[in-house]
């Protein structure tokens, strides 16, 4: 009887592991620490991290650079040397701690401490990569840039194909690479070409007729299992969702939606904005569940949480408003828009420069897809 209970205990406990390990959960989890720094809860989302960090394996780099700066502006220097000695063992140098923000501590005995052993620290993340396969990652990068701006698109794809046959191999060989879990530097080098294979795969599915001219003819997408590799790359937590969603559907706008397109509603009567897709209602909960399947937070109509990360919480109403009257039209037309647009451009100019959230890698809705203005008639004069 006792060797079944214990053959039971193990199967629970790895089935809790295999659960937790689960990386798609990560990221949602790690959404909810962002939006506690959104509203500067910075104690709340210190707590989170902690949390976090303590269920799951591998911590991405830019989450461990926000526990950083949660436990700076929390007043925890204990925390804060925690946090920046993990940095360090992702890549940051300490010159990059030079921020006016990590000032406060820079005399407590925590972070004296963290400068003695900074040396060894730094030493040992140089040792991190295998020379062999940072070398070919840094060829692979310099072939896909070299080829993006050659204009030359038959060159261009071939390049992409063969260096996604290279990445794939790359990736058997050694695993797929914690590009997510380090800095931007290592990211760039990765995501690129993962970019551009995708909209060669996309393109060759949109247009088969391409197999008859050289060199498709000679290619074999479905050879390369490079796709797969990214997703469960994703899983493993290896690779940031939001990059894998933006690749997967490069070049194709039949898929834009596929995980949604973020655009906002300004309404002007009520001076309020809100979230909005251009995914129809009846394909929102089937866009949520892709959402949630790869770690992307479910978006919700008419939310609002997520624009207090961008510029557009502070949207230009009232200028925009005194646009309007001023005029002399009825109706919105392309000289109108422009004006609106540079009323705009000055806040977000204004708020690009401010020293709000310094420090932090918060998630970037910048880009949003596009704007919706409503109730602005009755402010034409």
């Amino acid at each position: 009887m006792r060797k079944y209970i214990l053959l039971g205990l193990l199967l629970l406990l790895s089935l809790q592991h295999l659960i937790a390990q689960n990386y798609a959960n990560y990221h949602l989890e790690i959404w909810e620490a962002e939006k506690q720094i959104i509203n500067n809860k910075y104690k709340e989302a210190l707590l989170t991290y902690e949390r976090i960090f303590n269920t799951y394996e591998k911590h991405f780099f830019k989450d461990v650079n926000n526990a950083f700066f949660s436990a700076v502006y929390a007043n925890d220097p204990i925390k804060a040397a925690e946090y920046a000695r993990e940095m360090v063992a992702y890549g940051y140098q300490l010159k990059r701690f030079d921020s006016p923000v990590v000032q406060s501590i820079k005399e407590t005995k925590e972070w004296q401490a963290f400068l003695k052993e900074y040396p060894k620290l730094r030493k040992k993340y140089l040792k991190t990569f295998d020379k062999k396969y940072l070398k070919e990652l840094k060829e692979i990068h310099l072939k896909d840039q070299e080829a993006a701006k050659s204009g030359k698109v038959k060159q261009m794809h071939k390049t992409y194909y063969e260096n996604a046959r290279r990445l794939s191999n790359l990736f058997q060989e050694y695993g797929f690479a914690p590009i997510g879990v380090y800095v931007q530097k290592e990211i760039s080098m990765i995501s690129a070409p993962l970019r551009h294979y995708c909209f060669l795969v996309n393109q060759l599915r949109l247009s088969p007729q391409l197999y008859q001219e050289a060199p498709y003819r000679s290619m074999d997408v479905k050879s390369i299992p490079l796709l797969d590799q990214m997703k469960q790359a994703v899983l493993d937590g290896d690779f940031l969702p939001q990059h894998y969603a933006s690749a997967i559907v490069y070049g194709d706008s039949s898929r834009k939606n596929e995980f949604g397109q973020i655009i906002v509603t300004v309404n002007f009567a009520n001076k309020e904005l809100f979230l909005d897709s251009h995914t129809s209602k009846e394909k929102w909960a089937e866009m949520n569940k892709r959402r949630r399947a790869i770690g992307l937070f479910p978006l919700q109509k008419g939310s609002t949480d997520i624009l207090q990360n961008t510029w557009y919480k502070d949207y230009p109403f009232d200028p925009i408003i005194e646009v309007l009257k001023s005029s002399g039209k009825k109706k919105i037309d392309g000289d109108l828009i422009m004006d609106m647009a540079r009323e705009e451009l000055k806040i977000r100019n204004a708020y690009e420069k401010s020293q709000n959230k310094e420090g932090f890698i918060l998630s970037d809705f910048q880009n949003i897809s596009g704007v919706g203005y409503q109730d602005y008639e009755q402010f034409f004069e």
